[in-house]
């Protein structure tokens, strides 16, 4: 989650998932199980909520070289 994120959400969120959040620009996505991966496609910034696109991903190759270039810039970020 990126900075500043509602604290209720975190929160929320935390219950069932591991939350990280990061200072920089970038991609939304939720990756689950290490298997599949929820990637959205539009800026929430510039895209009104109702127009929100995101695509589910089944490619368990795929999510984990994602997740490894994740966790590369997470540990950069701290």
């Amino acid at each position: 989650l990126p900075k500043g994120s509602n604290k209720d959400m975190i929160e929320l969120f935390s219950k069932f998932s591991t939350v990280n959040q990061h200072n920089g620009e970038g991609a939304r996505f939720c990756i689950v199980d290490g298997k599949d991966m929820l990637l959205f496609m539009t800026d929430d910034k510039k895209v009104h909520k109702s127009y929100d696109c995101a695509v589910w991903v089944e490619a368990p190759y795929f999510v984990k070289y994602f997740n490894g270039l994740f966790d590369n810039e997470w540990q950069v970020e701290q």
